[in-house]
C-alpha cells in the first residue's frame, strides 16, 4: 500500500510522524467529514432560522422567514469560523505531541467563544427586530444554542478523554 508520510500546505511541508498516514481511506474520510460538516451547518441554519421565525409569528410580527434565516446565518458565523481554525490547528498538531493542558484550553476557547459570540449576535438581532426587553431576547437566543451544546456534549466529553497522545484525565 502506498502511503504518504507528509503533505504540503502552501509552502510548508508537514511531516506525519505520529501514526497518522494519509492513505486513500484517510483522505476519503476527511472528504466525507467536510461534507458532513457542511450538511450539519445547513440543517442548523434552517432549524435556527425557522425557530426565530416561529417566535416572530408568536409575537405577531410580519417579518419574512428569509430575514430570520439571514439572522441565523449571521449568528452562526462564529460557529463556523472558530471551529475551522481549530481544525487547522488540530491538523498541524498531528505532527507533534501537544500538552494535555493545551488541548483542554483549546476546547474552552474554541467551544465557549463561538457560542457566547453567537448568542450575543442573536440577542442584538432580536433586540432590534422585536423591540422586546433584553431579558426576553436573551432567553429566546439561548434556547437553540443550549440545545446545540447539549447535542454536542457527548462528543466534547469524548474528545477530552480520547486524545491521540493520551487521555487528558490521566
Amino acid at each position: 500500500m502506498n502511503t504518504q508520510r507528509s503533505f504540503t500546505i502552501g509552502g510548508t511541508k508537514i511531516e506525519l510522524n505520529n501514526g497518522f498516514w494519509l492513505t486513500p481511506a484517510v483522505a476519503l474520510s476527511l472528504i466525507y467529514g467536510v461534507f458532513q460538516y457542511c450538511l450539519d451547518i445547513g440543517v442548523r441554519l434552517l432549524l435556527i432560522g425557522t425557530y426565530f421565525y416561529a417566535i416572530a409569528r408568536w409575537l405577531r410580527m410580519d417579518t419574512r422567514w428569509e430575514h430570520w434565516f439571514g439572522l441565523s446565518c449571521w449568528t452562526n458565523i462564529p460557529m463556523i469560523v472558530v471551529p475551522s481554525v481549530l481544525l487547522i490547528v488540530g491538523t498541524i498538531a498531528l505532527t507533534q505531541p501537544v500538552p494535555k493542558v493545551v488541548v483542554f484550553l483549546m476546547w474552552i476557547v474554541f467551544c465557549c467563544t463561538p457560542i457566547l459570540w453567537s448568542v450575543y449576535i442573536a440577542v442584538q438581532g432580536l433586540l432590534s427586530w422585536t423591540e422586546k426587553e433584553r431579558a426576553f431576547c436573551v432567553r429566546v437566543a439561548l434556547v437553540p444554542f443550549v440545545l446545540l451544546l447539549l447535542s454536542y456534549s457527548p462528543a466534547i466529553v469524548a474528545s477530552l478523554s480520547i486524545h491521540p497522545f493520551g487521555s487528558f484525565w490521566e
